[in-house]
């Protein structure tokens, strides 16, 4: 089984649309999901800070563990950073 699920998100609607499926999957494997935003200055940080934030309620909503990672920086470096934390 799963225990942990990663999502990451960007201001884009298709990364919500799979963050989705990730609940999905997180809630039946009983796992905790982690959203994640990484983003350089010109990335459109209102936007999927707000998309963030929606999928954090809902995961609340269906009973999931939940947590929210925002960094700035070079995307594959910081996802290698969260993966092996």
């Amino acid at each position: 089984m799963y225990k942990k699920v990663l999502a990451e998100i960007d201001e884009t609607i298709t990364s919500e649309a799979s963050a989705r499926y990730v609940l999905k999957f997180a809630k039946l494997n009983n796992a905790s999901i982690y959203l994640c935003f990484i983003h350089k200055k010109e990335a459109k940080f209102e936007k999927a800070s707000a998309i963030l934030k929606k999928l954090f309620l809902e995961a609340e909503k269906n009973n999931l563990k939940a947590e929210c990672i925002i960094k700035k920086g070079e995307r594959l470096k910081e996802l290698k950073d969260i993966i092996l934390k």
